[in-house]
């Protein structure tokens, strides 16, 4: 299965919870959560950006994006969607479309984060609509992080014993 299809799969999972946002924008905190972005466009290039924050690490996100009821009118030419930080630094990007239009980023720690769609609309402009989901996947301890915390702790015991006597 191609990382596209999960992550259309993904975002589906998570629709059933979602907000719907209408047009580029500010998206607020996404922890667990998605939210359905559409927008209209009007003829010619075009580039939307959608932020939201993220408030835990280990995070994941999505996107996926769809055009309904396509027509040469109203057909859009995507050529770009992709994740980027704070900073403005890639994650990760779509920019061929050759097996849907789709795109999962690492979301690296809590902070905020931007998703941008660009392509160029037909003679009496476009629709697009889809989603962007995150999932925050805690951190599993290591066992050596339990093997150094026990040791840790057992040397503590040590030391106060040996004040003692």
């Amino acid at each position: 299965m191609k990382i596209k299809s999960v992550v259309a799969v993904a975002a589906l999972a998570l629709a059933g919870t979602a907000n719907a946002i209408s047009g580029p924008g500010y998206l607020g905190v996404l922890d667990n959560a998605a939210v359905e972005v559409s927008n209209v466009v009007a003829p010619g290039s075009f580039i939307d950006y959608y932020t939201f924050d993220v408030t835990g690490s280990g995070l994941g996100g999505a996107f996926t994006i769809s055009i309904p009821f396509p027509t040469d009118e109203t057909h859009i030419d995507f050529n770009f969607l992709g994740f980027f930080d704070a900073s403005n630094n890639l994650l990760n990007a779509d920019v061929d479309g050759s097996d849907g239009w789709g795109v999962f980023a690492g979301l690296p720690a809590a902070g905020t984060y931007k998703v941008a769609i660009g392509g160029i609309a037909g003679a009496v402009g476009g629709i697009y609509d889809g989603y962007i989901a995150t999932s925050i996947t805690p951190a599993v301890p290591e066992t050596e992080t339990y093997a150094l915390m026990l040791g840790g702790l057992a040397l503590l015991g040590l030391v106060r014993r040996q004040r003692k006597g």
